[in-house]
């Protein structure tokens, strides 16, 4: 499918760019990740294993993680692996009724009534408290009281906040890549390509000039046209003709 822009009136000066996808360009970057890939399983000394499967959510309701693991295959005691042993994404497994209790809350809950460790045999009840510096730390607040106790950390795919997208994994607030991994870092580059490298599609940049349209001072003239999957376009006009663009039947203005 083909969408094309049209333009009417003198002095036409238009900068247009935009980038094409090309699939069989795309095909090859992943031919040649997938082989990136598969050569990082090797490091100088140990040996990777092929991923494991996901496991189910962490959680019945409300978000959750998965998980899913490899093994670092070694001759020796002193063989190291470079890379991640687990890989987290985050779950919804359904939504959680109204009256349900948030996570961090029933870990707090769970040393109500319960001294302190290494205090007196004062016991408190205790909810969560979001404002310490690491969010990721089980601080829960004596309800009644202006303290706070940290009980460890909280339990993996526990919420780093109130109003946060992270997620916590091994005492750390992760957000997720475009790949869903959390902590992967992973991005959408300029080409709409997860973690790629913005060779999977062409830039195209190009300067339109043009006197009267032969047809009549009132016609359209046809400029370019701009595949369908094109992403990033950017159209400027330096005149004061008016801009149409027509996809399908229906042009538009």
């Amino acid at each position: 499918m083909w969408q094309e822009n049209w333009i009417r009136l003198p002095g036409v000066r238009l900068l247009m760019s935009f980038f094409i996808i090309h699939t069989t360009i795309q095909a090859q970057v992943r031919d040649s990740w997938n082989l990136q890939s598969e050569r990082m399983l090797y490091s100088s000394s140990g040996l990777w294993t092929t991923w494991g499967s996901w496991t189910t959510c962490s959680s019945s309701c409300g978000d959750g993680v998965v998980l899913r693991s490899r093994k670092c295959l070694r001759i020796s005691a002193k063989d190291t692996c470079v890379g991640d042993l687990r890989q987290y994404k985050s779950c919804h497994s359904k939504k959680c009724p109204a009256d349900a209790v948030p996570f961090r809350n029933v870990q707090c809950a769970v040393y109500n009534n319960r001294p302190i460790p290494g205090s007196s045999e004062k016991t408190y009840n205790w909810v969560p408290f979001y404002g310490a510096s690491n969010a990721c730390d089980l601080n829960c607040l004596a309800v009644g009281y202006n303290f706070y106790y940290t009980f460890g950390r909280v339990l993996d795919g526990t919420s780093c906040g109130e109003d946060s997208v992270g997620t916590c994994i091994s005492g750390k607030c992760l957000t997720a890549g475009c790949d869903g991994v959390l902590g992967s870092g992973e991005t959408v580059d300029s080409c709409g390509s997860c973690g790629g490298k913005k060779d999977s599609c062409i830039f195209i940049w190009n300067v339109f000039r043009d006197p009267y349209p032969s047809t009549g001072f009132f016609q359209y003239k046809n400029v370019t046209r701009i595949p369908a999957g094109a992403l990033h376009i950017k159209v400027k006009d330096q005149s004061r003709n008016i801009l149409g663009s027509l996809s399908g039947a229906e042009p538009r203005h």
